[in-house]
């Protein structure tokens, strides 16, 4: 006598889905650059070294910080500063707001130097920040109008400004006195308007992935900033 075994079911056959690669970028990507607003940004307390050429020709190497959520007159705002930040001393500090990725809103901009021992030289600040939208295409112009407040040695004033913003180029090479670097934003602004007493005034900033801010030409206190020391 024999026992049959019994009778089995196959497994049923399945097709494996395909193999993809998904190609992610960040949520604050930028359109045309395609890294991250955030990545861009030094840790926060980072410290850098700028050699600062004056509006005479002379040069200076001032210490930098970057310091987030700063208060600033009762309100939250990030900070950037260059040199002592203190009366008496060549100096400058930029309050600004980049919680909305590739809008950088400068609320305030504090010019010091030598020539005043108790006070800020300068004040230029903006009700509400004022935004500079650099998500434009490459070589696309973004222009805001804007009251400037400004306050000189207890004069104070409201003056129009038109500003305008460019991203000319992703791929340039440039040379500041840290090194060459590759794969170089280049961002282009000009003002014009009352404030510039019906002229125009031009400034160029020079970005790198890594490194943050390599080059200012034309900020509000010095004639040029380039990076000496990395961001660390």
């Amino acid at each position: 006598t024999t026992t049959a075994a019994p009778p089995t079911t196959a497994a049923p056959t399945t097709t494996a889905a395909p193999t993809t690669t998904a190609t992610t970028l960040a949520a604050d990507a930028h359109p045309t650059l395609g890294g991250s607003w955030g990545a861009i940004w030094p840790d926060d307390g980072a410290t850098a070294m700028y050699r600062i050429t004056e509006f005479d020709g002379s040069q200076i190497d001032l210490p930098a910080v970057i310091e987030y959520d700063q208060d600033y007159e009762g309100e939250r705002f990030d900070r950037l500063t260059i040199g002592s930040g203190q009366p008496g001393a060549t100096s400058m500090v930029v309050w600004f707001d980049r919680t909305e990725p590739w809008v950088f809103a400068i609320k305030a901009v504090e010019t010091y130097n030598d020539d005043f021992s108790d006070s800020m030289a300068i004040v230029e600040s903006f009700e509400p920040p004022l935004p500079f939208d650099v998500s434009a295409p490459l070589g696309e112009t973004a222009m805001v109008d804007a009251t400037v407040l400004f306050d000189f040695q207890g004069s104070h004033e409201e003056l129009g400004a038109t500003y305008e913003v460019t991203v000319d180029s992703i791929t340039e090479t440039k040379t500041v006195p840290l090194g060459t670097f590759d794969d170089v934003s280049v961002v282009s602004g000009e003002v014009s308007g009352e404030i510039m007493g019906g002229g125009a005034f031009g400034a160029e900033m020079w970005f790198h992935q890594e490194e943050f801010l390599l080059r200012f030409q034309g900020p509000p206190a010095f004639d040029v900033m380039e990076l000496v020391e990395a961001w660390s």
